[in-house]
């Protein structure tokens, strides 16, 4: 038997030529392409403007709220001080309507001396026939009623409007000895009288 020749091996298969891309696969392909592109400068955009503007916005807005409770802070120092300030001035008041009132104390007692004095010197006067010592002691005891009328307290004051009335009366009867000292007379005791309801 002949040999087997061996048969040749066979040539390998030519290379497919490639397609030629179709236009709408190359149109899909630039858009997936620049939509990325636009979606990268969009991002990156994004990022700077939260840095450039949220970044600052955000440390604006740690400062203002840290202004606002300093302010807060300062306003209740203020409060505070404001408070005692009213607590001060409250019992400053106080002693103020307590000097007050001893002053008007003193005014009264003074006045109500220096009216008796006056009663007594023009009584003295008249009985001494000095019609014109009489007038200065009553002229001088009008203006001591007139002092102790705005020193007394309100629901006094009728009773030294009285007295001063009688001592009008009395200013203008001098040339009656005995009539003006029965008036100077009632003013004493009214003057005594009063004393004793201002000092209970």
């Amino acid at each position: 038997p002949e040999p087997e020749v061996p048969s040749a091996p066979e040539p390998p298969p030519l290379p497919e030529e490639p397609k030629p891309e179709s236009k709408a696969r190359r149109f899909f392909r630039r858009l997936v392409r620049w939509s990325l592109g636009v979606l990268v400068v969009f991002g990156i955009g994004f990022v700077a403007a939260t840095w450039l503007l949220y970044v600052p916005a955000r440390r604006a807005a740690a400062e203002a709220q840290a202004a606002a409770t300093q302010a807060a802070r300062q306003a209740e120092d203020v409060q505070g001080q404001l408070l005692n300030a009213q607590s001060r001035i409250k019992d400053l008041q106080g002693q103020l309507d307590e000097v007050q009132g001893q002053v008007n104390s003193a005014q009264m007692t003074a006045a109500l001396a220096t009216a008796k004095a006056e009663v007594y010197a023009a009584r003295l006067a008249l009985k001494n026939g000095d019609e014109t010592g009489a007038r200065l002691h009553a002229e001088a005891l009008a203006n001591a009623l007139a002092t102790l009328k705005g020193v007394v307290p309100s629901e006094h004051q009728s009773v030294v409007t009285d007295m001063q009335a009688q001592v009008a009366e009395v200013q203008s009867k001098l040339d009656s000895p005995n009539y003006a000292d029965r008036q100077l007379r009632a003013v004493e005791q009214h003057l005594l009288a009063l004393e004793d309801l201002l000092n209970k």
